[in-house]
């Protein structure tokens, strides 16, 4: 899969904001009312297009948004909402087709325009693709500068591309158009949390959360955002305490008592994964002497090494990692000068050690504890990546399917417990983990690193060679990996993964 970045949280769109349904329903009688006595009112037939909208919809809706347009031509909202309806009932293509069909019928006329660039830029921002939504939003920005859900939508892109500074400007300027702006506010309260500001953040999403009549969907993001952020307190010292000893004990107990809120799986997530197993029990059988093969490993200190290097994505080859052993060796005994061969050294001892343990420890009642002392060894040289704690938001991944925070642990826990041990140890169960790890991507940062270290561990076990998946061989296997977790068919991924271990590094 590719990476998101290092920061590949959703930020908060603007919301749907619509009245409750007896509200509404006043609204739209009233509206009916006045539009039989001034039906040459504009902003009338746009204002109960917009509460029609909110249902499924019809022929009223679809005469409105014609009188809302035919009565303004130049009102971007009524367009807006026109392209929003079509993309509805008929998909972007659809309503792209649309707008370019009357922008063609009237060249002078923008607001086609404005609104083909601000659907588009939607489309981009909910793919994940922040740099295209940003690039088109801009081009929405020209002509509604004061348009506070417009302002938010361009601070979550900047945001998810670490643009932090640039983010907050947006959504603070957003607030300035709409004080009351919970999503806006939610965004200032997660781009704090994603700057380490976690007491500031706590403090931003209690005061979202006073707010008695934010959206649903908008109380529940920043409900999940506050319990991941106080889990991530309270789990601080047992963790940096398995990272100092070795040992998980105390992670494990406080794991135990992880919050409801925390700890259910995610429907979607557990059938992709049961599937998944499935497959992997299948392929079992045909692995041996197959594309994951059992050839021994002959120098497994070697592989090691090379294995260090690939999680640390060197790209040099065998040649640029034989000068980095070389300076490590020269300098014995001291801190490594540069950041490259420090994050080698602690991978290495962390893949050493790593070797002395059973794997099976991942099956087992502490499996989610030493999944999380992995991690935290493997990223120990990036504290800013919150080593061992959960992601803070959704993920955004080329569309693809990922589990949500709140559902991480119940997720994980499901597969490491239930679903792992039905997998017969060694290539197919290494194969099972480099799919959940990867696609329930759990961490902020560091899943694909962590899913390669499980699947050279889980393979290894026996003295065979060791699954790797070098830098230039990702690119297949991340297609085979989606391949895996929509289609749940593994093979392919087998094949892909054991080319890529043919050729390590060159």
């Amino acid at each position: 899969m590719n990476s998101p970045g290092r920061f590949s949280g959703r930020f908060a769109g603007h919301p749907q904001l619509l009245p409750d349904p007896d509200t509404a329903a006043a609204a739209v009688r009233q509206l009916r009312e006045h539009l039989r006595r001034r039906p040459d009112d504009g902003p009338a037939w746009l204002a109960l297009a917009q509460l029609l909208a909110g249902g499924l919809p019809g022929p009223e809706l679809h005469h409105a948004l014609e009188q809302a347009i035919q009565s303004n031509p130049e009102s971007t909202d009524a367009w807006l909402l026109a392209a929003g309806v079509h993309r509805r009932q008929r998909g972007l293509d659809a309503a792209l087709h649309w707008l370019a069909h009357w922008s063609r019928q009237n060249p002078d006329l923008a607001a086609p325009q404005v609104a083909a660039a601000a659907l588009q830029a939607e489309a981009a921002r909910q793919a994940g693709r922040w740099q295209d939504a940003v690039t088109l939003y801009r081009e929405v920005e020209k002509s509604r500068a004061q348009d506070p859900a417009l302002l938010n939508d361009i601070g979550s892109c900047l945001a998810s591309l670490e643009r932090f500074d640039d983010a907050t400007a947006y959504f603070r300027a957003a607030l300035q158009q709409r004080p009351r702006f919970p999503e806006a506010q939610l965004n200032l309260g997660l781009l704090l949390a994603c700057q380490g500001r976690d007491d500031a953040a706590l403090r931003h999403i209690a005061e979202v959360l006073e707010d008695d009549g934010i959206a649903a969907n908008t109380r529940h993001g920043a409900q999940v955002l506050q319990a991941v952020l106080r889990e991530h307190g309270r789990l601080r010292r047992p963790l940096e305490q398995a990272v100092r000893t070795g040992r998980v004990d105390d992670l494990q107990a406080a794991l135990e008592t992880t919050p409801a809120l925390l700890a259910q799986p995610h429907a979607d997530t557990v059938t992709r994964l049961r599937r998944v197993a499935e497959r992997c029990r299948a392929l079992a059988p045909a692995a041996n002497g197959g594309p994951l093969g059992d050839s021994p490993e002959t120098n497994p200190d070697a592989a090691r090494r090379v294995e260090a290097a690939i999680l640390c994505n060197l790209e040099g080859g065998a040649g640029q990692l034989q000068e980095l052993d070389a300076r490590l060796a020269a300098a014995a005994g001291a801190e490594p000068a540069e950041a490259t061969e420090h994050r080698y050294r602690c991978v290495l001892r962390a893949i050493r050690d790593r070797d002395r343990h059973d794997c099976g420890q991942l099956c087992g009642a502490e499996g989610e504890a030493w999944l999380r002392y992995w991690h935290a060894r493997l990223l120990a040289t990036e504290p800013d990546k919150r080593p061992g704690q959960y992601k803070l938001s959704a993920n955004a991944i080329k569309g693809l399917p990922l589990t949500p925070p709140e559902q991480v642990a119940g997720s994980l826990g499901l597969a490491l417990r239930e679903l792992s041990p039905t997998v017969p140890a060694g290539a197919a169960r290494g194969l099972f983990l480099y799919v959940a790890v990867n696609m329930i991507h759990a961490f902020g940062d560091g899943n694909g690193r962590l899913a390669r270290f499980l699947l050279a561990w889980e393979t290894a076990r026996t003295g065979a060679r060791r699954l790797l998946v070098p830098v230039a061989a990702r690119a297949p296997v991340a297609q085979a990996l989606d391949v895996a977790w929509l289609e749940g068919e593994v093979a392919p991924l087998a094949a892909a993964i054991g080319q890529a271990t043919d050729r390590p590094l060159r």
